[in-house]
């Protein structure tokens, strides 16, 4: 079986945050730093293939579960349930950015909590 060395999953996630277009967001927004980015993206990639993770990132990287959660709920329907409410804050909003900017700027939970709220 071939298994992705570190480097490669790191490289791989170095390859998909340069491709984000995280220069382009305000200032004012929470969002990771490089580094950080780099370290939660490689902790949700598949060791075996490089694809994207079917299941939580181990504990070992806070960051790498958040962002693992973080894109499932806004891929989701919007349930609360898998949302990451005990996370240490400023670190969701980082990883809640980066989820959010690796998704294309859609969230499948934010159209539906805005519909169950305004119709």
């Amino acid at each position: 079986m071939n298994n992705m060395k570190n480097t490669d999953k790191t490289k791989l996630a170095t390859a998909i945050f340069n491709a984000l277009p995280m220069e382009k967001l305000s200032d004012t927004i929470a969002k990771p730093d490089a580094t950080e980015a780099i370290k939660a993206i490689a902790g949700c990639l598949n060791s075996r293939n490089g694809k994207w993770r079917k299941t939580v990132p181990s504990r070992s990287c806070q960051e790498s579960q958040l962002l693992w959660r973080l894109v499932k709920f806004h891929g989701g329907n919007g349930n609360l349930w898998g949302f990451p409410w005990f996370a240490d804050h400023d670190t969701r909003d980082r990883m809640d950015t980066l989820a959010q900017v690796m998704r294309d700027g859609h969230s499948s939970a934010a159209d539906a909590w805005r519909k169950a709220m305004h119709g």
